[in-house]
Order: C-alpha cells, then structure tokens, then sequence
C-alpha cells in the first residue's frame, strides 16, 4: 500500500497507518495534526474545506485555494456514490441518541470512554429539552 488516509488520526493510529505503507514509500494524510517516524513516508494533513477549491480564511490562516482538492472531491464523490450504490462499501448504522443537543454531551463522554464503536452517533436537534 502507498497511499493511506487516517480518519482517526490518534492513539496508535498513526503508526498502525505507517506501518501498513510499503517499505517502497507513500503517503499518508492524516484528518488531525499526526506524524509518524517513517523518512520514506510523506506526512499530509487535511483539511476538508479545501474540496470547495477556493481560498479560505481558517482562524488566522488563510489557506489557498487547491483545485487539485476540488478535482480530487469530484472524483471521490462520482466513484464513493456508485460504490455505496452498489453495496460494496457501507457506512455505520446510525445510533439515534435522547435528548438532541443536550445528548451529545453524553455522546461525546461515551466516545472518550471508549464505548461507541461501529455506529454513527446522531442527535436530532428538535428533541432538545
């Protein structure tokens, strides 16, 4: 393998991902600030925003536009629809939590405590107390 993205970015991640890259090189693009201590393998960041293929303000930063992202989200986008169409990959179930906004808060201790895997946790805002 020669080109790895890492959705989690944390823990042993990281190196999990550069262990997975060829002894040939790659690149891994990670979703958080992450590094690993593979010289042959390029470290990337991304940034979502950049699909939009236009020039951004993030905090203090501005980040250029990258049409090669914009490119790259089409493509992606036209390849991830026909492959979920088809059944060949799938995304989590959804886990609908209590309580809205107010939930996530519950939601997002689960998460730290380790207890949420293999579902997509989602709040919907009008069952806010």
């Amino acid at each position: 393998m020669t080109k790895v993205f890492d959705c989690i970015s944390e823990g042993e991640s990281p190196k999990i991902c550069a262990d997975a890259v060829s002894s040939k090189g790659g690149v891994i693009s990670y979703l958080l600030p992450a590094k690993h201590d593979r010289q042959e393998v390029e470290n990337k960041h991304t940034l979502a925003y950049t699909v939009t293929g236009e020039s951004f303000k993030f905090g203090p930063n501005e980040v250029p536009a990258k049409p090669e992202d914009f490119e790259f989200a089409k493509k992606f986008s036209e390849i991830s629809t026909k492959l979920l169409a088809s059944s060949q990959v799938s995304v989590h179930p959804p886990k609908v939590g209590k309580d809205g906004l107010k939930g996530v808060i519950q939601g997002l201790d689960d998460l730290k405590q380790g207890k949420v895997s293999g579902v997509k946790l989602v709040y919907k805002v009008s069952e806010t107390p």
